[in-house]
């Protein structure tokens, strides 16, 4: 098509300013699948798992305190918090089983959420903070976000938050602060909250991841495969695990480098800045050799 014409360099006109318009226009959330129950992620089953296997104690809560001097809103902070519970449905999620596989039901939003308040001194709290964090979450019920505040004068309080790692990791604590604490401001000043996009809701990732899972088959097939014949490892384990694992929850276990190790480390950790850890292990130099390694519990 000829472009010197003045109708056609309209027609590119137009058409540039729709592909703008098209590029600059935020992409749609994907639609709901259904509702209903749904497949749990496989991030949600194996935390589903280890709450079981842990008999149903608090190892998984995930407790979020915060210190607060000046006037404090108690009505103000139940209806941000319901709020939060209404906008995000894996606060009000619970986890049930059927024929031996687990599912996810997003419950019926709350009207409101209850607050425990509780006259303690500031120097003496740390026991009760401890107490209502330990509190174990009944998944088959819905693990509903529970409020404790702690009244240590009338302009001065601790109010602690505490979640199931299932419905929340810590780098979701930050998103919650933030929308709990807009959300507060506005009712507490009693005017309207800013209007916010609609949240993606994690059930409806759990559903699509479960659709893909035929994606999946053929990296099982590889690492099966891989893998076969393979004896499994004999890792670290308590000869005498503890009763109470709250009391030792973690072991230690100490690999002794040689002596030739230390100057390929150190150069490692000069050029890349972290330091040398397990975690952040450099590739071994031929010369590195481990001495055998011991494990203290």
């Amino acid at each position: 098509m000829a472009t010197d014409t003045p109708a056609a360099a309209a027609l590119q006109e137009e058409l540039l300013r729709r592909a703008r318009s098209r590029a600059a226009r935020p992409a749609a959330a994907p639609a709901p699948v259904r509702r209903g129950p749904a497949p749990l992620s496989h991030a949600q089953r194996r935390m589903w798992l280890m709450d079981r296997l842990g008999h149903g104690d608090a190892s998984y809560s995930v407790p979020f305190a915060t210190r607060l001097r000046g006037p404090l809103d108690l009505d103000a902070l139940a209806a941000a918090l319901a709020s939060l519970v209404r906008r995000h449905e894996i606060l009000r999620t619970r986890y049930g089983q059927r024929g031996g596989e687990p599912y996810q039901e997003v419950l019926p939003a709350p009207e409101a959420i209850a607050l425990r308040v509780v006259e303690a001194d500031a120097d003496g709290s740390g026991a009760l903070l401890a107490e209502e964090a330990h509190r174990p979450f009944d998944l088959a019920a819905g693990p509903l976000p529970r409020a404790l505040v702690l009244r240590h004068g009338e302009q001065d309080h601790t109010v602690l938050l505490t979640f199931h790692h299932i419905a929340i990791d810590g780098a979701s604590l930050e998103t919650v602060a933030g929308e709990l604490a807009r959300t507060y401001a506005a009712v507490a000043q009693g005017t309207a909250a800013e209007a916010e996009p609609a949240p993606a809701q994690y059930a409806d990732f759990a559903r699509r991841e479960q659709a893909a899972t035929g994606r999946l088959e053929a990296g099982l097939d590889h690492w099966a495969e891989r893998l076969d014949g393979v004896r499994p490892l004999r890792l670290p384990r308590p000869a005498h695990p503890p009763a109470d694992t709250r009391i030792r929850p973690a072991g230690v276990h100490t690999a002794p480098l040689a002596p030739g190790c230390r100057p390929p480390c150190a150069n490692s950790a000069a050029s890349t800045g972290p330091p040398c850890s397990p975690w952040r292990s450099p590739r071994p130099s031929p010369r590195c050799t481990a001495s055998p390694a011991r494990t203290t519990w």
